[in-house]
């Protein structure tokens, strides 16, 4: 058991303390970036910086209950779509059950669990790449955001937290 803490499992735990102390600087970068930005009241205020408008950070979504579609609203779009995603879930899990409840040739069983463990192993392998990647992404993420772009602490922490959903979401998939 103690082996289990040396190599790839020891910098993952490095990776994921590095990611969450990026999280919790997140809130210190608003208030270094002012600090960075402020300028003595001795001096004359200058030309306003250029404010950066492009980008996904500065979307608006629309209200999606005025958007038509075919004659139909977009909430009510959406609805129906999870709707069909829900229909969608609960078909592959019976699906999957059932399949699961059929008989297998003893030599498919095997070949089928080797597949299975050799998958297993490589996702493994990259889960942990992808943690050490994400931290980072992190520190770029809270550096962009904060510093450059003067977003508040919160909207660079949500960001943050996406980026960790988006990866998760990759991974589970690929799972």
């Amino acid at each position: 058991m103690r082996g289990i803490w040396k190599g790839p499992l020891k910098r993952l735990l490095w990776a994921t303390a590095v990611l969450l102390l990026c999280v919790a600087m997140a809130p210190v970068v608003g208030v270094g970036a002012a600090a960075l930005t402020a300028q003595p009241p001795e001096a004359a205020p200058g030309p306003a910086p250029a404010v950066h408008h492009g980008g996904e950070a500065a979307l608006v979504l629309p209200d999606l209950s005025q958007a038509m579609f075919l004659g139909i609203d977009g909430r009510t779009l959406l609805t129906y779509g999870l709707v069909v995603v829900l229909g969608g879930l609960f078909f592959g899990l019976f699906i999957y059950r059932d399949l699961k409840s059929q008989p297998v040739h003893a030599s498919m069983a095997e070949i089928g669990d080797l597949i299975y463990e050799t998958c297993k192993t490589y996702l493994l392998q990259q889960g942990k790449f992808l943690l050490i990647l994400e931290t980072f992404i992190a520190t770029i993420i809270v550096f962009y955001f904060g510093f450059m772009q003067h977003f508040e602490p919160i909207r660079v922490v949500i960001i943050l937290l996406f980026s960790l959903v988006g990866i998760a979401g990759s991974y589970g998939v690929a799972w």
